[in-house]
């Protein structure tokens, strides 16, 4: 008889505890809804009033404005950000941007430019950069002190279109495509080995066996730089110009050939003089 009491109140509890399950998940629930009305009902009143631009020094900041073309006070959550990015990413100095909402009220975009790296000449100039893309003229503050190639006309391919902003001179085969990397790589190789050694370089002339002739911004010196081992070249031009144009003058310089091994032949005002530089260290 104690064991039916017994059964029978553990019985009750359980459904007491089941009793007050329900009345407690439906309070959740509930609540969870009204949180989620809230949240929405906040989400809704975000707006955009702040657009901080960054990595931008070829472009303007309103000229990015004005491509990413986001309405004024729209919603913080209404905004698409990819139809932002693709806007700002249809201009030929945009390499990549990236577009963030900073809550409450920040939309920021990131930009990574192209930076021209040489103008090719021509009936009108052209900016390329590091991955042969061309780029247009454009009004800038910042200020392009560039080395001019040419000679590349003399080898293009017939159908091959460089004068629409975008280029893909890196799809051109054949010569221009390979004497074009060469220039370019004369012309960074020149920046890492030294700053003044690049500003040193006022022309990169592409021949048409392949050679490179470089002119120096003083005097427009010709430089034979020939073809091949670009770095032990232009290491050995850096040392020759500081060293030795830096205490003689440019002046009296009238050619440097480089392509001669460890060996830089200077004209000096019609006479040939061969001076021996020591073996730079090795890179």
């Amino acid at each position: 008889m104690l064991g039916n009491v017994s059964k029978n109140v553990y019985i009750d509890k359980e459904m007491e505890e089941h009793r007050w399950s329900v009345p407690g998940l439906v309070l959740i629930l509930i609540v969870m809804f009204v949180l989620l009305g809230v949240s929405h009902f906040w989400r809704g009143g975000l707006r955009v009033s702040e657009l901080p631009v960054e990595g931008n020094r070829i472009l303007s900041q309103q000229e990015i404005l004005k491509l990413a073309a986001i309405p004024d006070r729209i919603g913080m959550f209404t905004l698409d950000l990819k139809v932002v990015q693709k806007r700002i990413e249809k201009h030929s100095f945009v390499k990549e941007v990236i577009v963030s909402r900073e809550l409450p009220s920040s939309i920021r975009i990131r930009v990574r430019e192209r930076h021209p790296v040489a103008m090719l000449a021509g009936p009108e100039p052209l900016l390329i950069d590091d991955e042969l893309e061309v780029l247009p003229n454009i009004r800038s503050n910042e200020i392009f002190d560039l080395p001019v190639i040419t000679g590349w006309r003399d080898e293009i391919l017939s159908g091959t279109d460089v004068k629409s902003e975008g280029s893909p001179l890196y799809a051109a085969a054949g010569p221009i495509h390979r004497s074009l990397w060469r220039a370019v790589h004369v012309i960074e190789t020149a920046k890492q080995v030294d700053e003044n050694l690049y500003h040193l370089i006022s022309e990169v002339r592409l021949l048409s066996g392949g050679d490179i002739v470089l002119y120096s911004s003083e005097f427009g010196i010709p430089i034979l730089l020939g073809r091949g081992d670009e770095v032990r070249k232009l290491v050995h031009l850096h040392e020759f110009w500081s060293q030795v144009v830096s205490r003689e003058g440019a002046a009296t310089l009238q050619s440097v050939d480089l392509r001669f091994e460890d060996q830089i032949v200077a004209r000096w005002n019609e006479q040939v003089e061969k001076r021996n530089e020591p073996k730079p260290p090795a890179i």
